[in-house]
């Protein structure tokens, strides 16, 4: 059997890899080559997936469900069926020595506090003029190698999710037995504040101004609808602060002390009333976006970020399809 390319480091691949590691990872690795702040990490490619999915003792079965379009009504019984077979079986021994070795790695570089969130990274992100983005899971503060393999099949699943079959059936219109999912593991930021930036104004589609949304710790309450985040909109060209509301932020998103995960806390009383990010920090963002928006000709850009330390990251960035 001829060999395949398993696993690649973040950033060996740019944005014109998206069949190989998924669209989220060749963006990122376009963006490191252009020297923007990204955090360490590796990527499992997609035909990482296919192989598992072949060598699965429920091969037959996955592929006859994924050989032909599922009837509205068979959405959800079906999507069970395809997620319980891949959570059943066994990541073979290849895939996992190679996932354990990055990992360490990974870990052996900087064992202080050491995380990684597990990200998908669908083969069918930014094609054409839809968004796959928020179909599929990410997982955060994943610090010990069964929780990192779990947490892999959990993203592969998620390609799978009710929603993601009809998203993909009714909106991309690809087949479904072609789309695949790259993974990455990639070094956790321990967010202070964090959030989304749009390089153009989705509430009033002015692409002079970025409007962006942040929060105390991390910023998954944002996109699950959590928290009332903070929001401030930006004139590009001048990056003067034209408007902002201070958001309730009555949670905050943090480490969970416990256990690989995140849990939700109260926001101390004095982040809830007053804006999460400095004036300086909001203009260093939108500088982060306009450089960003280039790398991408010119497409406005939904940017997930988060600040460490008082250092920006960005931890993803997506063409905005519909604006």
């Amino acid at each position: 059997m001829s060999k395949i390319k398993v696993i690649y480091k973040l950033g060996d691949l740019g944005k014109d890899s998206i069949h190989a590691v998924g669209g989220k990872a060749a963006h990122l690795g376009e963006l490191i080559r252009k020297k923007i702040p990204i955090p360490e990490g590796f990527v499992l490619s997609t035909s990482a997936f296919d192989r598992f999915l072949n060598r699965s003792p429920f091969a037959k079965d996955i592929r006859t469900l994924l050989d032909k379009e599922i009837p509205l009504t068979e959405i959800i019984s079906t999507s069970q069926k395809l997620q319980n077979y891949i959570l059943q079986t066994e990541i073979t021994p290849d895939i996992k020595e190679i996932v354990i070795q990055r990992f360490s790695q990974l870990h052996s570089s900087d064992p202080t506090d050491f995380g990684v969130a597990v990200r998908s990274s669908a083969n069918v992100e930014d094609l054409s003029q839809t968004s796959f983005a928020g179909q599929a899971d990410t997982f955060l503060c994943i610090r010990n190698t069964t929780d990192l393999l779990e947490s892999i099949k959990k993203c592969w699943a998620s390609l799978y999710s009710a929603r993601a079959l009809m998203y993909v059936q009714q909106m991309i219109k690809v087949p479904l037995n072609l789309i695949s999912m790259g993974v990455i593991i990639q070094k956790i930021v321990h967010a202070e504040v964090s959030g989304v930036m749009f390089t153009a104004n989705v509430l009033t589609k002015d692409r002079n101004q970025v409007l962006i949304n942040a929060t105390c710790g991390f910023g998954e309450c944002i996109a699950d609808g959590k928290v009332e985040p903070d929001s401030i909109v930006v004139d590009k060209r001048t990056l003067e602060v034209i408007k902002t509301r201070v958001g309730r932020k009555s949670k905050m998103s943090v480490k969970n002390p416990n256990k690989d995960s995140t849990i939700l806390v109260d926001t101390p009383p004095e982040k809830r009333q007053k804006l999460c990010l400095t004036t300086e920090q909001i203009r260093e963002l939108v500088q982060y976006g306009i450089r960003i928006e280039k790398v991408f000709h010119g497409a406005p850009q939904d940017i997930e970020w988060a600040i460490e330390r008082g250092k920006i990251k960005i931890l993803q960035s997506r063409n905005i399809t519909r604006l």
